[in-house]
């Protein structure tokens, strides 16, 4: 049996479900004795899983199941059956978004000549928009790249500054899709633990040590905690961060323009390497696949060659629309207002569920993490009381378990009634807190 026979057979496996995300995989020697074979043709067929992101590394623990990749799996969400509100997909509120009319509107101002291939260029108005957006935080904005989406970005600095078998550290838990693609493209993950601050120093400390090539951090409201790095943390991080001579260091700032919190200029500020993403999705939409990034030139560079010799360009047309909406005194009035709501939200939340005993971590964000040990059942209930959440099986590496819940589009009546919900399934079936 040759290594893409076994890569093969597993491959089926996961993809039909007979081996589902977190089942542990043979050790390479049981492996070996199981199909009569050399160890190096299992490890061969490993990496080969390991590459396609259908399995991964859990260091003691041996090789485990990822899962296979479904429609929904970049976003955790999956249309909730009939009478069921969805609190597990991590969207903003599509209320607090620009209206099809102010869209529409835009449209009738930018040109929509037909480019060819040679043609196409950044749209000035975004590229201005995201020079004031970074200097405002004292990012340099020297060198610039657009792109579509901030996971199109990681994507492309991953797969080009990187190599298959690095180690890149995430905040844990870590965004998933983020941990799948990291995953998926035959790298490494190690684990940053966090606290209330942010990631905390001895963690990067440990990841530097352990030779990580690239962090990845979102330093204001982190997905899926909600946790912002605070001033304090910013300063005590800063001197490991400039020491880090060979490390990338990354920052998906997504909810930048919302202001969900103040900005830490912890990567620009400190890193040799690094690089700013700030997407358009969480304000104007997830179907606006734009992302600006700021870095150094080297990083940005061979981004900017990767994507010229895959996609060649983000659309022109969707970068003059962008550009023309992000320059509206309106949509600027809009975005603001809606940062507010989204700050009060979460606040509610949090203070919702410490009356019934759950202490979250987290200042501001999208989503809020609950510490649960027994998450699955606990989904299970809500979703029989009309809720649906996302489990966290796919946001931790090493921390305790919990589950994501979306406070964006979520009022003060929806929290309290979300909240009465998980008291109940609580109470129905007491699960161990994590």
């Amino acid at each position: 049996m040759k290594a893409a026979e076994i890569f093969s057979s597993l491959e089926d496996r996961i993809v039909r479900g007979e081996l589902r995300a977190g089942d542990a995989l043979p050790t390479v020697r049981e492996a070996a004795e199981l199909w009569q074979v050399n160890k190096n043709t299992v490890a061969a067929a490993y990496r080969m899983l390991q590459n396609a992101g259908l399995i991964y590394s859990a260091g003691r623990n041996g090789s485990v199941v990822g899962g296979p990749v479904a429609p929904h799996a970049t976003t955790g969400w999956a249309p909730p059956p009939d009478g069921v509100i969805a609190a597990n997909g991590g969207n903003p509120d599509r209320t607090l978004l620009p209206s099809a009319l102010m869209v529409r509107a835009q449209l009738q101002k930018i040109s929509t000549d037909p480019l060819l291939y040679g043609e196409a260029d950044e749209a000035m108005p975004l590229m201005e928009w995201a020079r004031a957006s970074f200097d405002a935080d004292g990012i340099p904005a020297d060198s610039l790249f657009i792109g579509s989406g901030t996971m199109a970005v990681l994507d492309m600095v991953l797969r080009n500054c990187l190599a298959p078998g690095d180690l890149v550290a995430l905040e844990d838990p870590a965004y998933a899709t983020t941990v799948g693609l990291v995953r998926s493209i035959g790298l490494k993950t190690f684990p940053l633990a966090m606290d209330a601050q942010g990631v905390r120093p001895e963690a990067l400390q440990a990841a530097i040590k352990a030779g990580c090539k690239a962090v990845i951090l979102s330093t204001r409201a982190q997905n899926p905690t909600g946790i912002c790095t605070s001033a304090e943390r910013a300063k005590q991080l800063a001197p490991i961060v400039a020491k880090a001579k060979q490390t990338l260091f990354l920052d998906d700032d997504h909810s930048s323009l919302l202001e969900l919190a103040p900005y830490r200029n912890l990567v620009a500020a400190h890193a040799e390497r690094w690089l700013v993403t700030r997407s358009v999705s969480k304000f104007l939409g997830p179907d606006m696949r734009v992302a600006v990034a700021a870095g150094d030139a080297l990083t940005v560079a061979r981004i900017a060659r990767a994507q010229a010799y895959s996609m060649g360009w983000v659309s022109s047309l969707l970068q003059r629309l962008v550009g023309g909406l992000l320059q509206q005194p309106a949509v600027h009035t809009l975005v603001r207002d809606a940062g507010k709501i989204y700050r009060e939200r979460y606040r509610y939340m949090q203070k919702a569920l410490r009356r019934i005993g759950i202490e979250t971590t987290g200042t501001a964000g999208f989503n809020i993490w609950v510490p649960c040990a027994d998450d699955a059942s606990i989904a299970q209930s809500l979703i029989a009381s009309g809720w649906h959440i996302r489990t966290g099986a796919d946001f931790t590496l090493e921390s305790a378990p919990g589950f994501r819940v979306t406070t964006a589009a979520l009022d003060q009546a929806a929290a309290d009634a979300f909240v009465a919900a998980l008291a109940q399934a609580l109470t129905a079936r007491p699960p161990q807190l994590a």
